[in-house]
């Protein structure tokens, strides 16, 4: 079921659908695109508030995945909890 090709098309990772689900015998996992750097906490922020709050208690981890653009990794990790403390 995952694709082994990305960019799919065009250059374009946003070809993804807004959420994808794969799962194993051993895992769940969902992809949610957010658009843009700046748009990852919103994004995930809106997946965590539509999941009801008895499943919430069956995420075992989230991980986000994203280009660094102009800044390192640590100033990207650093904008990122930013972001997150100003939800």
């Amino acid at each position: 079921m995952i694709p082994d090709k990305f960019p799919f098309e065009s250059n374009r990772l946003d070809r993804i659908t807004p959420t994808s689900f794969y799962e194993s015998a051993e895992f769940s996992i969902a992809i949610q695109v957010a658009g843009g750097g700046s748009q990852i906490i919103d994004a995930l922020d809106l997946a965590m508030s539509n999941i009801r709050i008895k499943d919430l208690k069956k995420i075992d981890g989230i991980a986000i995945f994203y280009d660094v653009d102009n800044n390192n990794a640590v100033q990207r990790k650093q904008l990122l909890f930013k972001k997150i403390d100003e939800k």
